[in-house]
């Protein structure tokens, strides 16, 4: 504790140039304050204390790792309610007579994949050639028949 009239423990100037060359990682969480002194003076917290203050605010990867584990299987658990909770109201009536209508129908809708949208290509490719008028008069009908042969 500090007597009045004696320095503190650093000047100013030094405290001042100790914040500065100090990271901001090493920062207090709380600042710590002398409350039993004659007058109202801050005291800066040594080097130390902000190691150690870093060190209590660093947390543990694998309590980390269980408490986001824990909290997705409880997400996962929630949506996977609403959902079992929506499908059995669909298509049911309320009390006054109203359906509820949901954005998922009867149809699935096709994935939004590469692979799909070359299978959806493919299809059109088809549907085109088979619309597409070939052997139109009956001399082109009876040209395809003899190369057949």
């Amino acid at each position: 504790m500090l007597e009045p009239g004696t320095e503190p423990r650093f000047s100013v100037r030094a405290t001042m140039l100790l914040t500065a060359l100090v990271p901001r990682v090493f920062q207090p969480a709380q600042q710590h304050t002398l409350s039993q002194c004659s007058f109202c003076y801050t005291r800066f917290p040594s080097p130390s204390e902000w190691i150690s203050d870093y060190e209590d605010s660093v947390l543990d990867p694998e309590a980390l790792r269980v408490e986001v584990d824990t909290f997705m299987e409880a997400y996962d658990k929630k949506i996977a309610e609403e959902e079992t909770k929506a499908k059995e109201e669909e298509g049911v009536p309320d009390e006054e007579g109203w359906v509820k209508v949901t954005r998922r129908g009867r149809r699935p809708v096709l994935p939004r994949t590469e692979a799909a949208s070359l299978r959806v290509l493919e299809k059109e490719k088809r549907k085109r050639a088979r619309k597409e008028l070939l052997n139109f008069y009956a001399w082109q009908h009876r040209e395809t028949k003899m190369e057949r042969k």
